[in-house]
């Protein structure tokens, strides 16, 4: 069977075994890699065809795309017929998706914008966000939810990415209102990471001292990379962008989100939270943008994947099952998060068609959301 058999002496029975034990195991090791192999680039296709297919035809429909990546989740997941994916083979790169994408956010991160939008939309921004958790903590409680607070917590932002997408259909992005509504997005980015440190603790052992401890170690990771970007990154990031090509900016760019996140996962934190910090400090780098520009087509690729592997979650029928709860609670902190953005824009003055498109702009909720639950 095995070209090397007999190399071993007759006389040495026991290492003729032991010699033969290996090599089958070989031989087994090779065959399990071939066939995980063989499954992550069958789940992988499947998906990115699945992903075309359904979020070109949410398009068609003028909803958005992420819509259809979640549906095509639903079409190749396990509560489904047909092919099913493994689910691990997706995990892996929608982890990776959401690292780059909270490495963008972090290199969107700006304080001059917050500084600019002024004391009260800010106060105004934390009280709705307390708020729409506060009805969601509701909801859950009435219902007989377990942990209704860990609930309320994943309920509180709005999406960053839709917001914009949205702002830019309105014509609103370049304009005041545009850039108010975007750092009021940047701040619930802000406030998320807060939370996203918060609830890497299980919910049912959530304390005082549960949430000092980890909020301790994000402030001492921020103090470092701060200091450490002023003065390593600053100097390494500005000479990437003055002689490197764009693919060498591409593997820099990414290098520094996937060091930045196992930093933050080896402190006890996150790996998202790391991603955060390291696109914040880097934002501070003359070209940052240059950076976020050149991320982002392979962040859009990546998140793609990672809309689908959430859709393989989803299961009919435990939306047929619970459709009360469901329906309820999205019906609910919709309205209530219209009549409160709508509320907010009109404190501050905007006119009544603008506060109505940034209102339908701050409903949905979208990446973090997802990233929390």
């Amino acid at each position: 069977m095995y070209p090397f058999y007999g190399v071993v002496p007759s006389c040495l029975p026991a290492a003729e075994a032991k010699f033969r034990k290996v090599a089958i195991q070989r031989v087994e090791e090779t065959e399990n890699v071939e066939e995980a192999t063989l499954t992550f680039l069958a789940d992988l296709t499947l998906a990115l065809v699945a992903a075309s297919v359904f979020g070109a035809l949410a398009r068609a429909l003028k909803i958005t795309p992420i819509v259809g990546y979640l549906v095509a989740g639903m079409a190749i997941g396990p509560f489904t017929p047909g092919y099913h994916t493994s689910g691990g083979s997706l995990s892996g790169l929608s982890e990776l998706g959401l690292i780059l994408l909270l490495f963008s956010l972090g290199l969107g991160f700006s304080p001059q914008e917050l500084r600019k939008v002024g004391i009260a939309p800010m106060l105004g921004n934390i009280v709705l966000m307390t708020a729409f958790g506060f009805v969601a903590w509701a909801v859950g409680a009435a219902f007989g939810l377990l942990h209704p607070i860990t609930l309320a917590l994943a309920f509180t932002l709005s999406s960053t990415a839709i917001g914009v997408a949205l702002l830019q259909g309105f014509g609103l992005l370049n304009r005041q209102p545009g850039h108010a509504t975007v750092a009021l997005l940047v701040a619930q980015d802000l406030v998320a990471v807060v939370i996203l440190v918060i609830v890497t603790a299980p919910a049912h052992s959530l304390s005082a001292l549960g949430v000092a401890v980890p909020l301790f170690k994000a402030v001492l990771f921020v103090a470092v990379a701060l200091v450490l970007g002023a003065t390593v990154l600053h100097r390494i990031v500005a000479m990437f962008l003055r002689r490197s090509q764009a693919e060498t900016l591409v593997a820099f760019s990414t290098a520094i989100a996937l060091v930045a996140a196992w930093l933050g996962h080896l402190a006890g934190l996150s790996f998202e939270f790391g991603a955060f910090v390291a696109g914040a400090v880097t934002s501070e780098v003359a070209g940052s943008r240059m950076v976020q520009s050149i991320v982002a087509p392979f962040r859009e690729l990546f998140i793609i994947l990672f809309f689908v592997s959430i859709g393989t979650l989803i299961d009919i029928r435990s939306i047929a099952a619970h459709w009360q709860l469901i329906f309820t609670m999205s019906g609910v902190l919709i309205l209530a998060r219209f009549v409160g953005w709508y509320g907010l824009s009109r404190l501050v003055r905007q006119p009544a068609g603008t506060a109505l498109a940034l209102a339908t702009t701050l409903v949905p909720l979208g990446e973090f959301n997802i990233v929390l639950a």
